[in-house]
Protein backbone atom coordinates (compact mmCIF):
# COMPACT_ATOMS: atom_id res chain seq x y z
CA UNK A 1 0.00 0.00 0.00
CA UNK A 2 1.51 3.09 -0.91
CA UNK A 3 1.87 5.98 1.90
CA UNK A 4 -0.02 8.91 1.94
CA UNK A 5 1.36 12.17 2.27
CA UNK A 6 5.25 12.87 3.34
CA UNK A 7 7.31 9.36 3.62
CA UNK A 8 8.11 7.94 6.96
CA UNK A 9 11.95 9.10 8.33
CA UNK A 10 15.02 6.79 6.79
CA UNK A 11 16.38 6.91 10.63
CA UNK A 12 15.88 4.32 12.82
CA UNK A 13 15.33 5.61 16.76
CA UNK A 14 15.42 3.90 19.65
CA UNK A 15 12.26 4.17 19.99
CA UNK A 16 11.09 2.11 16.79
CA UNK A 17 12.88 -0.84 18.08
CA UNK A 18 11.94 -3.15 20.27
CA UNK A 19 14.34 -3.99 23.42
CA UNK A 20 16.92 -7.08 22.49
CA UNK A 21 15.19 -7.60 19.14
CA UNK A 22 18.01 -7.10 16.82
CA UNK A 23 19.93 -10.01 15.33
CA UNK A 24 22.70 -11.05 13.29
CA UNK A 25 19.88 -12.87 11.51
CA UNK A 26 17.76 -9.50 11.00
CA UNK A 27 21.18 -7.68 9.43
CA UNK A 28 22.41 -8.19 5.85
CA UNK A 29 26.47 -7.84 5.86
CA UNK A 30 27.67 -3.94 5.82
CA UNK A 31 24.35 -2.76 6.82
CA UNK A 32 24.05 -0.82 9.74
CA UNK A 33 25.66 2.30 8.25
CA UNK A 34 26.06 5.89 9.52
CA UNK A 35 22.81 7.38 7.79
CA UNK A 36 20.79 4.56 9.45
CA UNK A 37 21.04 5.17 13.11
CA UNK A 38 20.03 8.52 15.09
CA UNK A 39 22.71 9.78 17.31
CA UNK A 40 23.22 8.04 20.88
CA UNK A 41 20.11 5.36 19.56
CA UNK A 42 22.15 2.47 19.55
CA UNK A 43 21.77 1.17 23.83
CA UNK A 44 22.30 -1.61 25.67
CA UNK A 45 18.92 -2.75 25.24
CA UNK A 46 18.57 -3.11 21.57
CA UNK A 47 21.37 -5.42 21.14
CA UNK A 48 20.51 -9.14 21.26
CA UNK A 49 23.56 -10.82 22.75
CA UNK A 50 26.22 -12.28 21.24
CA UNK A 51 24.96 -10.40 17.88
CA UNK A 52 27.62 -7.17 16.92
CA UNK A 53 30.03 -9.38 14.56
CA UNK A 54 32.04 -7.74 12.15
CA UNK A 55 30.65 -8.43 8.63
CA UNK A 56 27.47 -6.69 10.26
CA UNK A 57 28.99 -3.35 10.74
CA UNK A 58 29.93 -0.80 7.46
CA UNK A 59 33.81 0.16 7.79
CA UNK A 60 34.03 3.23 9.97
CA UNK A 61 30.46 3.77 10.33
CA UNK A 62 29.72 2.75 13.76
CA UNK A 63 30.72 6.51 15.11
CA UNK A 64 31.25 7.67 18.84
CA UNK A 65 27.77 9.89 18.32
CA UNK A 66 25.36 6.74 17.14
CA UNK A 67 26.22 5.00 20.89
CA UNK A 68 24.62 5.55 23.84
CA UNK A 69 27.38 5.74 26.90
CA UNK A 70 27.94 2.60 28.25
CA UNK A 71 25.60 0.44 25.65
CA UNK A 72 28.82 -2.18 23.85
CA UNK A 73 29.04 -4.29 26.83
CA UNK A 74 30.77 -7.91 26.70
CA UNK A 75 27.62 -9.98 26.41
CA UNK A 76 26.87 -8.10 23.03
CA UNK A 77 29.58 -8.74 21.11
CA UNK A 78 30.56 -11.85 19.55
CA UNK A 79 32.99 -13.91 20.47
CA UNK A 80 35.20 -13.34 17.65
CA UNK A 81 36.00 -9.73 18.53
CA UNK A 82 36.97 -10.57 22.53
CA UNK A 83 40.28 -12.77 22.28
CA UNK A 84 42.63 -12.87 24.73
CA UNK A 85 45.63 -14.67 22.99
CA UNK A 86 48.69 -14.74 25.05
CA UNK A 87 52.24 -15.70 23.96
CA UNK A 88 54.91 -17.24 25.91
CA UNK A 89 58.19 -18.01 24.89
CA UNK A 90 61.18 -20.64 26.55
CA UNK A 91 64.74 -21.76 25.34
CA UNK A 92 66.17 -18.01 24.21
CA UNK A 93 69.07 -16.29 25.64
CA UNK A 94 69.78 -12.63 26.75
CA UNK A 95 70.12 -12.07 22.27
CA UNK A 96 67.01 -14.01 21.81
CA UNK A 97 68.75 -16.32 20.41
CA UNK A 98 67.57 -19.95 20.99
CA UNK A 99 69.48 -21.77 23.32
CA UNK A 100 69.00 -25.45 24.48
CA UNK A 101 65.68 -25.80 26.73
CA UNK A 102 65.95 -27.47 30.32
CA UNK A 103 63.63 -30.22 31.20
CA UNK A 104 61.27 -29.03 34.87
CA UNK A 105 61.98 -25.60 34.26
CA UNK A 106 59.60 -22.33 34.85
CA UNK A 107 59.87 -20.18 31.55
CA UNK A 108 56.95 -17.23 32.83
CA UNK A 109 55.27 -16.91 35.73
CA UNK A 110 52.47 -13.35 35.56
CA UNK A 111 49.20 -12.64 36.96
CA UNK A 112 45.82 -12.77 34.85
CA UNK A 113 43.98 -9.42 34.44
CA UNK A 114 40.67 -11.10 32.96
CA UNK A 115 38.14 -14.13 33.34
CA UNK A 116 38.79 -15.92 30.17
CA UNK A 117 37.89 -19.08 28.58
CA UNK A 118 41.15 -20.97 27.43
CA UNK A 119 40.60 -22.95 23.97
CA UNK A 120 43.93 -24.49 22.86
CA UNK A 121 47.68 -23.78 22.60
CA UNK A 122 49.57 -23.32 19.41
CA UNK A 123 53.26 -23.33 18.96
CA UNK A 124 56.68 -23.38 16.82
CA UNK A 125 60.23 -24.69 17.84
CA UNK A 126 63.25 -23.59 16.19
CA UNK A 127 65.33 -26.78 17.27
CA UNK A 128 63.17 -29.64 17.83
CA UNK A 129 64.04 -32.11 20.40
CA UNK A 130 65.06 -35.31 19.45
CA UNK A 131 64.94 -38.90 21.41
CA UNK A 132 66.64 -41.87 19.32
CA UNK A 133 65.23 -45.58 20.09
CA UNK A 134 63.49 -46.55 23.15
CA UNK A 135 64.09 -43.17 24.24
CA UNK A 136 60.60 -41.36 23.73
CA UNK A 137 60.62 -38.33 25.31
CA UNK A 138 59.93 -35.61 23.63
CA UNK A 139 59.21 -31.35 24.42
CA UNK A 140 56.64 -30.88 26.36
CA UNK A 141 55.27 -27.43 28.04
CA UNK A 142 52.56 -27.01 30.76
CA UNK A 143 50.32 -23.82 31.81
CA UNK A 144 49.50 -24.35 35.13
CA UNK A 145 46.63 -22.57 36.84
CA UNK A 146 47.25 -21.26 40.72
CA UNK A 147 50.22 -24.61 40.95
CA UNK A 148 47.97 -26.80 39.25
CA UNK A 149 48.29 -28.12 35.49
CA UNK A 150 45.52 -27.18 33.14
CA UNK A 151 45.86 -30.24 31.09
CA UNK A 152 44.73 -33.50 31.59
CA UNK A 153 47.61 -34.58 28.66
CA UNK A 154 50.15 -31.68 28.06
CA UNK A 155 51.20 -30.02 24.91
CA UNK A 156 54.25 -30.89 23.09
CA UNK A 157 56.21 -31.15 20.30
CA UNK A 158 56.46 -34.56 18.79
CA UNK A 159 60.09 -36.04 18.26
CA UNK A 160 62.09 -34.04 15.92
CA UNK A 161 58.86 -32.25 14.84
CA UNK A 162 58.55 -28.38 14.96
CA UNK A 163 54.70 -28.24 15.68
CA UNK A 164 53.10 -28.23 18.59
CA UNK A 165 50.19 -30.60 19.06
CA UNK A 166 47.61 -28.87 21.56
CA UNK A 167 47.16 -31.51 24.09
CA UNK A 168 44.08 -32.11 26.02
CA UNK A 169 42.72 -28.90 28.80
CA UNK A 170 41.24 -29.86 31.52
CA UNK A 171 40.86 -27.26 32.98
CA UNK A 172 39.03 -24.18 30.69
CA UNK A 173 38.13 -21.49 32.63
CA UNK A 174 40.74 -18.97 34.21
CA UNK A 175 39.81 -15.77 36.45
CA UNK A 176 41.31 -12.50 36.92
CA UNK A 177 44.39 -13.20 39.53
CA UNK A 178 44.92 -16.35 38.87
CA UNK A 179 48.63 -17.29 39.24
CA UNK A 180 49.89 -18.66 35.94
CA UNK A 181 52.82 -20.12 35.32
CA UNK A 182 54.80 -21.31 32.00
CA UNK A 183 56.62 -24.34 32.64
CA UNK A 184 58.89 -27.12 30.50
CA UNK A 185 58.91 -30.32 31.43
CA UNK A 186 60.35 -32.29 28.68
CA UNK A 187 63.02 -31.62 26.30
CA UNK A 188 64.21 -34.42 24.86
CA UNK A 189 66.24 -37.10 25.36
CA UNK A 190 69.04 -37.29 22.65
CA UNK A 191 69.36 -33.60 21.93
CA UNK A 192 67.44 -31.30 23.63
CA UNK A 193 64.76 -28.90 22.49
CA UNK A 194 65.86 -24.85 21.99
CA UNK A 195 63.71 -22.18 20.93
CA UNK A 196 59.95 -22.68 22.28
CA UNK A 197 57.19 -19.81 21.29
CA UNK A 198 53.86 -20.88 22.36
CA UNK A 199 50.81 -18.91 22.47
CA UNK A 200 47.73 -20.14 24.24
CA UNK A 201 43.84 -19.27 22.54
CA UNK A 202 41.64 -17.94 24.71
CA UNK A 203 39.25 -15.04 25.02
CA UNK A 204 37.81 -13.12 27.22
CA UNK A 205 34.34 -14.25 29.08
Amino acid sequence: MPYIGQPPSTVISGSDIIDGTVDTADLAANAVTTVKIADLNVTEGKIADLNVTESKIADLNVTESKIASGAVTLTKAADTIIAYDFGLNAGFDGDNLPTALTANTIYAEFILGRNVTVEEAVGYIDTPGISIGANTNTVTIDLEQNGTSIYSVKPYFANNTNTLTTGTLSTTNLSSGDRLTFRVTDVGTNTAGAGARVTFKARQR
